[in-house]
């Protein structure tokens, strides 16, 4: 008993420690706000502010941390304390994004649930949200979409589009970010460090209904938010962007081909020619690829694991076996999978330089029917399960075949970045991993499309 009562008066005493740390940093703050003209946040929301954080620092914060960083350095502040101030910055903030300016009506105060509500909606819409996201994480496609569907619901929004980095940065330059008039959003520029602020300053450009270029992190005159990298960030905010020119670019891109868009001065328009993101004078262009897709040609629990790998990862997926079973597991999860009733049937699939065919067959009868025909299709990468001793044997094959000898270089085994893996759950990540190296890198993808193929390549 004598021992848990020192450990609640210890914890007591921390308590008491971080909300004088709390107190603190709101003071520091305030300062540094009215030092870069922020916008004041009214009395009444200050208290509700400083309340919130100091119960959640009762609960939740490492009262452990060091002491004294200033408000300027809180990036690596937030990681040496925990979660607990980044968290609380980002709960009121999400509330202050009820309305532009933060300001609020004495009545609404008692009525903000911090558990309950994201950016002014309940949580359960913006989990809503979250489930119609293509992958772990949003992605370009998201994004358009998020902006389509709000326009769509007769809600402003706006399209905030990173243009310039200084340094480092989380993001690479054209990534994006959704901001609705609701204040809900999609997609980020780092970990968590800026996303509120930047859809607070996303609803004082709804306001004013003129695109607006901000530096987030170092030289930004808002000194109170840093990039834990150390560098700096320019943003684009483009309010209200034509929701028919978001839905043109969809739909290319689900036709499997790139689209451009040119954002300037008077809003954004799609552009004829595709070419890298970057500024074309004094206009911003972002070009969207198609999303990676990834054909997977095997049987057994190495073609199931690889499917369902990748389709959790966001690509678009494909699965072609032999085994009934094996199209049964996939298509239970959503996962359009085809049967292959025999060795020379060709399934009729569509391809393309943003595909990669990957063939998982313990059985080479299969292969001899298949790589041959796959090596002349359109893709970026192709490659096989097996060791190099079978792969030698492999291109003895392809060379009776016929095959191109630059086509059979271009088939890759072993495959995946993992050397040697004995189970099915390793060799998919492998491979995954591999094809998503590969995918990046190959920084002329946006490029390869031609008037010649202006159609994807669709297997007889």
């Amino acid at each position: 008993m004598a021992q848990s009562d020192e450990r609640h008066i210890a914890q007591g005493d921390e308590r008491s420690l971080c909300a004088d740390r709390l107190r603190s940093l709101d003071t520091q703050g305030e300062r540094r706000r009215k030092a870069a003209g922020r916008v004041r946040i009214d009395d009444h929301f200050e208290a509700k502010f400083y309340q919130v954080r100091r119960q959640r620092a009762c609960l939740t914060a490492d009262c452990n941390a060091p002491s004294g960083p200033e408000l300027g350095e809180m990036p690596r502040g937030m990681e040496r304390y925990g979660n607990a101030v980044q968290r609380h910055k980002q709960l009121v903030a999400a509330e202050a994004l009820g309305s532009p300016g933060c300001e609020q009506e004495d009545g609404d105060i008692g009525r903000i649930d911090h558990f309950g509500t994201f950016g002014g909606e309940p949580l359960a819409a913006h989990q809503e949200c979250l489930s119609k996201m293509t992958g772990l994480a949003s992605s370009p496609l998201d994004i358009l979409d998020f902006l389509v569907a709000s326009a769509d619901d007769g809600r402003e929004n706006v399209l905030v589009t990173l243009v310039g980095i200084a340094g480092t940065s989380p993001r690479a330059l054209g990534a994006q970010m959704a901001v609705a008039s609701d204040g809900d959003y999609l997609g980020s520029f780092s970990g968590g460090c800026i996303e509120a602020a930047v859809a607070r300053e996303a609803l004082e450009v709804l306001a004013r209904g003129s695109p607006r270029l901000v530096r987030f992190g170092a030289g930004s005159p808002y000194i109170d938010i840093r990039l834990p990298c150390g560098g700096g960030i320019d943003l684009l905010f483009t309010p209200n962007p034509d929701p028919a020119a978001m839905a043109e670019i969809l739909v290319r891109l689900n036709a499997r081909k790139p689209a451009s868009l040119l954002l300037t001065a008077n809003g954004l328009f799609i552009e004829a020619s595709n070419g890298p993101t970057g500024w074309r004078g004094e206009e911003f262009m972002v070009t969207y690829t198609p999303p990676l897709r990834i054909l997977v040609f095997g049987q057994g629990e190495e073609l199931t694991a690889m499917a369902q790998l990748a389709q959790a990862f966001g690509a678009r997926t494909e699965a072609y076996s032999p085994s009934v079973r094996d199209i049964g597991i996939l298509r239970a999860r959503d996962i359009k999978a085809e049967i292959l009733e025999f060795r020379t049937a060709r399934p009729s699939i569509c391809s393309d330089p943003w595909s990669a065919i990957v063939f998982l067959f313990h059985d080479r009868d299969w292969e001899e029917a298949l790589i041959p025909w796959a090596l002349a299709l359109p893709k970026f990468y192709i490659g096989a399960l097996g060791s190099r001793r079978s792969h030698a044997a492999r291109r003895t094959m392809l060379v009776t075949a016929g095959a191109r000898p630059d086509a059979i270089e271009s088939l890759r085994s072993p495959i995946g970045l993992v050397p040697s893996t004995r189970d099915p759950s390793t060799l998919a990540a492998s491979i995954l991993a591999e094809l998503v190296q590969e995918f990046a890198a190959d920084a002329a993808l946006p490029l390869v499309w031609n008037e010649l193929a202006d159609q994807p390549h669709r297997s007889a």
